[in-house]
């Protein structure tokens, strides 16, 4: 269901597969199911847009508004949301794998149950997001913020941190095993519990 209200700029047939949208006002419009996999949305707004349910595979959304969107169930695999503004967005259910999220800002995002495997999240803003039951195997997280994070159960396996901030995240449930690694200066080391300590932060370790 696409219903574009007062965005009479467009029409139904400018939503599609390799749609260049970019720069475009699509404030809280309506894009339930859009089938938008290699468009071009970078800079766009969609602030409070509905996209549930929405194919953005491989699309480009660079620098792109999406505050306070709905997201749930939207596939963004291998889509490119580096330095798009995420905040309060809802991705409950999502795939985000293969997908660039460096620099974006998730502050307070929903994304429970979703997927994040092999995503890049360097240098992401999570503070304060909701993660649980989140799937984050392989993921980067170099300078990622997660502080205040909810972690609970995330599957981190064989994720890479280095500079990450975990202080004050709710960890106690996250997932871990002999292949998550912590980089150390020039030294990357199998992550443990007392590193995780010294970062403010307490992970029960498992094997997955």
């Amino acid at each position: 269901m696409v219903n574009l209200g007062s965005h009479d700029q467009l029409s139904e047939g400018d939503i599609g597969e390799n749609a260049n949208l970019q720069g475009t006002d699509l404030f809280d419009a309506d894009l339930r199911g859009a089938y938008l996999t290699h468009a071009n949305l970078d800079d766009a707004d969609l602030i409070n847009a509905d996209l549930r349910g929405v194919d953005l595979r491989n699309a480009s959304l660079r620098g792109t508004d999406l505050y306070g969107a709905d997201l749930d169930g939207a596939n963004l695999s291998k889509a490119d949301l580096s330095t798009a503004d995420l905040r309060n967005v809802d991705l409950f259910m999502a795939d985000l794998s293969d997908a660039n999220i460096e620099a974006a800002d998730l502050g307070g995002a929903g994304l429970f149950d979703a997927t994040l495997e092999n995503a890049n999240l360097d240098h992401a803003d999570l503070r304060s997001a909701d993660l649980p039951d989140a799937n984050l195997r392989n993921v980067s997280l170099t300078e990622t913020d997660l502080r205040n994070a909810n972690l609970e159960r995330v599957d981190l396996s064989n994720a890479k941190l280095h500079g990450t901030k975990v202080a004050g995240a709710n960890v106690s449930t996250t997932r871990i095993n002999n292949t998550t690694t912590i980089t150390r200066g020039e030294e990357q080391r199998v992550i443990s519990k007392q590193m995780l300590a010294d970062l403010g932060a307490i992970i029960r370790s498992r094997n997955s």
